[in-house]
């Protein structure tokens, strides 16, 4: 098991696994936001919770940035072994740089809607109290 998790972090990279490690964290302050929205309380809450929406917003804005890292690693990575002289396994860093894009905008991408949801129902629920 061990083994796998080793394998798995040398072909992924460092920025893999703290682009993970970042998406449980948001997610989990994501639901905790949202599963706040089923009570009803005083304009103090709801402002407290607007002011925890601005706060995870800045989170989602980071994201796509650690996708972005992982992308320069990976390509560093691939330039490395390219000035190694090895050219025939840059795949491994081309793969890398790809994947944390990836899952850089997977992870923004539908936090940043569900957000939004919240946002505005934060918004009318100030408007009402």
């Amino acid at each position: 098991m061990f083994e796998l998790i080793a394998n798995w972090y040398q072909a992924n990279g460092p920025v893999l696994l703290l682009i993970l490690v970042f998406a449980a964290t948001l997610y989990w302050q994501l639901a905790d936001l949202l599963s706040q929205f089923r009570c009803s309380g005083s304009y103090c809450c709801w402002q407290c919770r607007q002011h925890k929406c601005a706060q995870l917003m800045a989170w989602v804005s980071v994201a796509p940035l650690m996708g972005l890292l992982g992308t320069v690693h990976g390509l560093l990575g691939s330039f490395e072994i390219l000035a190694s002289g090895q050219s025939g396994n840059i795949t491994q860093g081309m793969a890398q740089a790809l994947i944390t894009t990836e899952v850089g905008l997977a992870v923004a991408i539908p936090a940043w809607i569900l957000l939004l949801l919240g946002q505005q129902h934060c918004k009318l629920k100030l408007e009402q109290a």
